[in-house]
């Protein structure tokens, strides 16, 4: 049996952190020595998470110039632990791991990490460090898992150092538990979810960063030119960001007031996640879609972008991936196939929790028999 570290960069609600928490859950379920630890300070509450388990830790590292600090922890943890090999998800975790002396894993949530990287930072010289930074450290790695093969084509030549292997994994499974207990409980917010519903035909709902890359502006401009052609829709947003003032600016701008809903950070979004009629995506790139596999474990339809690696997420009879060029057509279409019960959205097996972790465990086994990579 190895002893294995999960790394993530802190405990939030996000994709590559709930992906490493639904990991862990997995492998632990099985019986095995696994740890999650993360690069921050623990916070007292996370959802998803008993942040009181034994088997979680953090490093209290809560900047970039710590991490040497961080560093020092880390090796402590391994050497008590007697920890095999690192899984890290994120770019300090990434950097940290490239240090130890034993095996380590790293995950990329993005389709193209380059392409992430420049849609979320400006200046571009930012984007620019950051990239060389990310590959440069990811190149150590005895392997970078991407969920499709399609993602490792799409970013394997940005690579300063190659790892020595490419894995395609599933990386962030459902966990089901979580998700079952909480679209259950309803989350206090500062609006009436219950008129919007009624007041409106149909009602979409996004959970995601408010950034350049998620492009919420651009659904919001198709929403206000759907109303205006007599469709009644209302879409609640979920989330928070820097674009937030520029949004709310433009649904002044087309007056959309009672029609765009801006929710903010939910602790818990699944309840809203459930009642909707459809979840939509606009980003302009993207990773593992996670709250479209939440939606779709809820049994809620999704429309995503054709975007590299989504068909290997969304079953056609989950939603429907759309043309970026027809996306207002395609989101009458969905409307329409939503009304006609065209969708039976049902996660497949390979995004199972139990599933993953079996196929984790299997490449953790199969990298901690070879030579540990210096």
């Amino acid at each position: 049996m190895n002893n294995i570290l999960i790394l993530v960069n802190k405990f939030e609600n996000s994709g590559p952190v709930r992906g490493a928490s639904a990991v862990f859950k997995g492998i632990l379920n099985k019986g095995e020595n696994v740890f999650l630890v993360s690069v921050e300070k623990m916070p007292h509450k996370v959802n998803f998470l008993d942040v009181q388990s034994s088997n979680i830790f953090s490093l209290n590292s809560d900047n970039f110039f710590r991490l040497y600090r961080a560093h020092r922890s880390l090796k402590k943890i391994i050497k008590e632990k007697k920890i095999d090999i690192i899984i890290s998800y994120g770019f300090r975790s990434n950097i940290l791991s490239s240090l130890t002396s034993i095996k380590k894993i790293a995950v990329v949530m993005a389709s193209c990490l380059k392409e992430a990287l420049y849609l979320n930072y400006s200046p571009k010289i930012k984007a620019f460090f950051l990239s060389l930074m990310s590959y440069f450290f990811l190149g150590f790695h005895d392997g970078v898992i991407y969920a499709s093969k399609e993602m490792i084509e799409n970013d394997k030549n940005n690579y300063i150092l190659k790892p020595k292997k490419f894995i395609n994994l599933p990386i962030n499974p459902i966990d089901e538990n979580y998700v079952s207990e909480f679209s259950s409980k309803q989350e206090l917010v500062a609006v009436d979810i219950e008129s919007v519903f009624q007041n409106n035909s149909f009602v979409f709902c996004t959970i995601s960063a408010l950034n350049k890359r998620k492009n919420i502006g651009e659904m919001i401009s198709i929403i206000g030119d759907l109303n205006e052609n007599g469709y009644n829709i209302s879409f609640l947003v979920i989330g928070s960001g820097e674009e937030r003032k520029n949004l709310e600016d433009l649904v002044i701008k087309r007056r959309l007031e009672n029609k765009v809903i801006f929710l903010g950070y939910l602790e818990n979004p699944l309840s809203v996640l459930k009642k909707s009629h459809g979840f939509i995506m606009s980003s302009l790139s993207e990773g593992l879609p996670v709250a479209a596999l939440e939606s779709i474990f809820l049994g809620t339809p999704v429309l995503m972008p054709n975007l590299s690696g989504m068909s290997h997420f969304i079953p056609k009879n989950c939603g429907v991936i759309y043309q970026r060029e027809n996306f207002k057509g395609e989101i009458v279409l969905f409307m329409n196939g939503v009304r006609n019960n065209d969708f039976n959205p049902k996660v497949p097996k390979e995004l199972s929790q139990e599933y993953t972790a079996n196929l984790y465990l299997e490449v953790i086994d199969n990298l901690c028999k070879t030579k540990v990579s210096q």
